[in-house]
């Protein structure tokens, strides 16, 4: 559905000079764009599309696109949740080749959509020996977002609550998604 309606926008564009509407920026194309945009409403991309007219030369960029999808999800759950960049995949990590060769299994079993999938991993070790980095590269291959779980917890009665129905909700509009809990003691 993004896809299309990024689409229609961009050729419209094209189409008709007059429209309000940004360009596309030489290296993003609709499909790029569609996948960037995951957990924005169509009325959020059309805003985008319709801000990246007046600023930045009247072309869209991909921080544009970051920066707006942050603002979004802050608006829509606090700080609850932090949606992490994933540029760099499997070619990125060097070594750890045990890990690499795991998520490349799990990722053909994802694509081939087995219902004896694992649902989560358990990442134990030091800090700085590449467990987020890996856990990124992993959403980068799969094309999924990656969001990290933030506190929830509150002093009043049910608003602990409260904030995680709210942080799930945005997890399942940004869906396909990796939850990723950072120092879970």
């Amino acid at each position: 559905e993004r896809e299309k309606f990024v689409g229609i926008i961009s050729r419209a564009k094209k189409q008709n000079q007059k429209i309000e509407f940004a360009e596309l920026e030489d290296d993003l194309d609709v499909n790029e764009i569609s996948k960037l945009t995951s957990g924005l409403s169509l009325r959020s991309i059309e805003k985008l599309f319709r801000k990246g007219s007046v600023s930045n030369n009247g072309k869209l960029t991909k921080c544009m696109i970051k920066n707006t999808k942050a603002n979004e999800i802050r608006k829509l759950c606090g700080d609850l949740l932090e949606v992490f960049d994933t540029d760099a995949g499997f070619e990125s990590i060097a070594g750890m080749n045990y890990i690499k060769e795991y998520f490349s299994r799990l990722k053909m079993q994802l694509q081939k959509g087995g219902c004896d999938i694992v649902r989560a991993i358990l990442m134990i070790g030091v800090p700085g020996v590449g467990k987020s980095f890996s856990v990124r590269a992993f959403a980068k291959e799969l094309g999924f977002n990656c969001v990290a779980l933030r506190s929830v917890r509150s002093m009043w009665v049910g608003e602990s609550e409260r904030n995680l129905e709210r942080a799930f909700n945005a997890i399942e509009a940004l869906s396909p998604a990796i939850l990723f809990f950072d120092e879970i003691d």
